[in-house]
């Protein structure tokens, strides 16, 4: 062993793990690909969340708007009604039947 690589060994007791952390495996340009990646879906989950935080008011007041005029209509078009009935009890159905499959 040459005698400067065993001083550099020496002095840096992490020389010998130095090669295997997964970012020197990597050519550097995938290395900055790969954290470009990452900082731009860092910055698209921000954006959406201001943008959620900002439209709050207006969702709610949509969501509001749209249950109470449902819950208005609901039992006056009973066609309408039956059917929206008939998907919920379908939908019911299986999603328990697949929580809970019959042995």
């Amino acid at each position: 062993m040459n005698a400067v690589v065993a001083r550099r060994r020496r002095l840096n007791p992490l020389s010998p793990f130095s090669q295997s952390t997964t970012i020197t495996r990597f050519p550097p340009f995938f290395a900055f690909q790969y954290s470009t990646l990452l900082f731009v879906i860092l910055l698209g989950e921000v954006f959406l969340l201001f943008f959620g935080y900002y439209s709050r008011s207006s969702v709610d007041l949509a969501l509001h708007d749209g249950l109470s005029r449902g819950l208005a209509e609901y039992g006056k078009d009973y066609e309408r009604t039956a059917a929206i009935d008939d998907i919920q009890a379908t939908v019911s159905q299986s999603v328990t039947s697949s929580k809970f499959p019959s042995s």
